[in-house]
């Protein structure tokens, strides 16, 4: 699809350059296939059997870390 951007059927879309876009984050999202982009905060504390901590917790160690 990213290829057939570049052809003259790609180019009569007002849009083209947003659809490249999307495309090429797409692809570039297929480096990162085998490393998790999120994570599920109460499954991990379940599996480690620790108490999930609130949203203020994990919201002030943030911020104690310039984050």
């Amino acid at each position: 699809m990213h290829e057939a951007c570049s052809t003259d059927f790609g180019k009569k879309f007002v849009t083209i350059e947003r659809i490249k876009g999307v495309l090429g984050g797409i692809m570039d999202e297929e480096e990162l296939s085998s490393r998790p982009l999120s994570f599920d905060l109460n499954q991990i504390c379940s599996n480690l059997k620790v108490v999930t901590p609130s949203s203020k917790e994990i919201i002030a160690g943030f911020t104690s870390l310039q984050y």
